[in-house]
């Protein structure tokens, strides 16, 4: 009688511990399941959805940009003085009629006239100049940027037709101060209606993107001839509040 009542307590033993073990293992497993859910959800590290990713940026704001020549250097020169290859380093000039800049800001230069990354220029030396706007004397700023040592400028062909030569081969359009993500669009990229009044896209010297939505935020185009290494008619505007504001140009006051 003992041994039959011990043997129907060893196997409830086994069914409990059995009973047990399978419950622990299926909350391990929901667990396991809902820790694995967390992980690939939705709440995790989101992937931006198209209206995210077409979500219009603001303006940065501007304080001056013009078209500048990047100028290269060396220590070999033929008779006329002009500077031969191999070339150590090249710089930028940039010119901004105002006082309001700082020793150590940056600028963008976006190139103009070839494929290649837009350069962070960093201000160096800053020289203060009266000059006079329409005979109103007013107080810019002269500055010079670190130099340039990037090979592949250092050693790129000059831009077909310039009469500057090898040492001045091609342009950049700077900003200050910088706008890292500002991008030149082509002619085939503009509209009319893009631009300001009277300004037809043949005329468009520089047209630059800022916040990367496909328009026009800064412009530099020739009023009085389509060949602006014929001709020194340039006029500048600036978007500001989806308006074009116009900053001036060449024409006699």
């Amino acid at each position: 009688m003992k041994k039959a009542l011990l043997f129907l307590f060893f196997i409830n033993c086994l069914s409990a511990c059995s009973h047990t073990d399978t419950s622990l293992s299926v909350a391990d497993n929901v667990q396991k399941n809902s820790n694995q859910s967390d992980l690939s959800g939705t709440n995790i590290n989101p992937t931006p959805t198209a209206a995210l990713r077409k979500t219009k940026m603001p303006v940065p704001r501007v304080s001056d940009f013009s078209i500048e020549t990047f100028f290269r250097h060396s220590e070999r020169k033929d008779e006329k003085k002009n500077m031969l290859p191999p070339y150590q380093y090249g710089e930028i000039s940039f010119f901004v009629a105002s006082r309001k800049v700082k020793f150590g800001d940056f600028a963008t230069a976006v190139p103009l006239e070839i494929d290649y990354r837009n350069l962070a220029l960093k201000i160096k030396k800053i020289e203060r100049i009266r000059f006079l706007n329409c005979d109103v004397e007013k107080t810019g700023s002269d500055i010079e940027f670190g130099k340039i040592t990037d090979k592949d400028l250092l050693e790129a062909k000059a831009v077909s037709g310039r009469a500057a030569g090898e040492e001045q081969p091609f342009d950049f359009l700077v900003i200050y101060p910088a706008v890292w993500k500002a991008e030149k669009l082509k002619k085939t990229d503009l509209t009319k209606a893009m631009l300001p009044e009277k300004v037809e896209v043949e005329q468009v010297v520089a047209a630059i993107d800022l916040n990367d939505d496909g328009n026009p935020d800064l412009l530099i185009n020739n009023y009085c001839c389509y060949d602006s290494s014929q001709c020194d008619c340039t006029e500048k505007f600036q978007k500001i509040a989806s308006e074009w504001k116009y900053l001036g140009g060449s024409e006699p006051c």
